[in-house]
């Protein structure tokens, strides 16, 4: 059983199940047994998932997207409508010091920038 109360950066040792659980946490993986609950939030429902900013070890994007192209998608997988959705990207590309570097295609960011590219990504709630 795994229990956590607060906020902030959360991170374990290797082989702690921490993917595993993070993967239970956003829905991705039901558990075998058992439930998982953040705060009054059962894992099952996911009206909790706007709350939740999630940095995978890994990432997907497509190569050809712009870091503003990038954060505008996974913005409007939040539910954002499209002025919303640019203003908040417009701002996190700020936040992460990438403003300058919105229209260039994220593969040619180096590995700095994707990893700020990442944090943006998961600071978009």
């Amino acid at each position: 059983m795994y229990s956590y109360t607060g906020s902030g950066w959360t991170s374990w040792t290797n082989g702690a199940g921490t993917s595993t659980l993070m993967r239970m946490i956003c829905g991705v993986m039901k558990p075998t047994s058992g439930t998982v609950r953040l705060g009054k939030y059962d894992a099952t429902n996911m009206g909790y998932r706007n709350l939740l900013g999630f940095l995978p070890q890994d990432f997907g994007y497509d190569p050809d997207f712009t870091g503003m192209e990038f954060l505008l998608y996974v913005t409007a997988l939040k539910g954002l409508g499209k002025k919303t959705a640019k203003e908040r990207s417009e701002n996190l590309l700020e936040q992460v010091n990438l403003e300058k570097d919105a229209i260039r295609k994220v593969k040619t960011y180096s590995g700095g920038m994707k990893r700020r590219l990442r944090i943006a990504q998961t600071l978009r709630n």
